[in-house]
């Protein structure tokens, strides 16, 4: 029989598949821990990562700004990706705040979950609303769709740094309903995926980042 491979190693090759050139990676907690645990930071940074950053900093802060906006010799970041290991109906507030960043030029934003799409449709049961069901069809994609429609409206809404890293109102707009019509933007990739690995392995301890 083959090897198990461990879930760190596991971690590592999949970021590894990733493209992070010029990206500044936000993690939630849990999966920031993971990934100091299975890689840590200096070879994310390695894989052309500008930057990692919490999720729940995303936004605000002096070192956020910085890693987003470049300087006078470095362009602003053209790429975020965003991993979650929570739902991402959890995340909709923090993941808008990394979309609007002070100073970001996006022209990619990608949108990673370890929460299966079994697990986000139990949690669309719970919470009262429609069950996807366990086919195949657009439904079974229900929250990664969802998600990326509501990354597309963030993007056009006018800029407002005094919002920015605060939920002001995107529970009140996530509760109306995902958006609907909201034609691609030519201008930013948007990708929303499921990741099958396990960004929830954590250490004993907090990580560094």
């Amino acid at each position: 029989a083959a090897p198990t491979r461990d879930p760190g190693s596991t971690l590592r090759h999949a970021i590894e598949s990733l493209d992070l050139r010029d990206a500044v990676v936000y993690a939630d907690d849990a999966c920031a821990r993971a990934l100091a645990a299975a890689i840590g930071l200096p070879a994310i940074l390695d894989l052309g990562a500008r930057n990692v950053l919490r999720l729940s900093v995303a936004g605000a802060g002096r070192e956020a700004c910085q890693s987003v906006g470049g300087g006078d010799a470095d362009p602003p970041a053209s790429r975020a990706v965003i991993m979650c290991s929570t739902p991402l109906p959890s995340n909709y507030a923090a993941i808008r705040a990394a979309v609007r960043q002070p100073g970001a030029a996006w022209r990619q934003v990608a949108v990673y979950t370890s929460v299966t799409a079994s697990e986000h449709a139990a949690l669309r049961r719970l919470s009262g609303g429609r069950d996807p069901g366990p086919g195949t069809g657009p439904d079974r994609q229900a929250a990664l769709g969802e998600c990326e429609q509501y990354v597309r409206r963030w993007l056009r809404e006018p800029a407002d740094p005094a919002a920015a890293g605060s939920p002001g109102g995107i529970l009140e707009g996530a509760s109306a309903g995902p958006p609907g019509g909201i034609p691609p933007s030519p201008a930013v990739d948007v990708r929303v995926a499921e990741l099958p690995f396990p960004l929830q392995t954590c250490p004993v301890g907090e990580c560094t980042f």
